[in-house]
């Protein structure tokens, strides 16, 4: 089993790393997330290793799936 992450922002963090540090936190891998956001996992690693923010109706339902508020993810 995953061992849980802190998911508080970090000042250096880039907008990229963020949401790949949320993901493993909750224990899914980026094929786990992109099934749940309905995008290819090419599509989330690309987001993580970006640091472009992903499509604006892609936010509540990234957000939903990692369990954290807008704020948090942005």
């Amino acid at each position: 089993m995953p061992r849980k992450q802190t998911t508080s922002k970090t000042s250096d963090e880039t907008f990229g790393e963020r949401p790949a540090r949320l993901r493993m936190a909750a224990g899914f891998t980026q094929r786990d997330l992109a099934r749940m956001l309905g995008i290819s996992q090419r599509r989330v690693a690309y987001y993580e290793l970006q640091e472009e923010h992903p499509f604006t109706k892609l936010i509540p339902a990234l957000v939903d799936a990692l369990g954290v508020s807008a704020d948090e993810l942005l």
